[in-house]
């Protein structure tokens, strides 16, 4: 995910967990986290940078937090 979904799935694993995503999920998620997505956890817990990321995000974030509980 930091790198971003392929543009059509490349594994049997990708196809099962990927396929019914809708196409403008698949763009969202096809340009990745960025390889330092990691830190997104440690600075979450600041409430000036969450209010910032959810306000540069316009949901996105929230969107894709969302896709992913899905499919936990």
């Amino acid at each position: 995910m930091k790198h971003g979904l392929s543009e059509a799935p490349s594994s049997q694993i990708e196809r099962d967990l990927f396929d019914d995503l809708p196409d403008a999920d698949r763009e969202i998620l096809s340009e990745g986290f960025g390889p330092n997505v990691h830190e997104c956890w440690s600075i979450w817990s600041t409430r000036e940078v969450r209010s910032e990321l959810r306000t540069r995000g316009r949901g996105d974030l929230e969107r894709g937090i969302e896709l992913i509980r899905r499919e936990l």
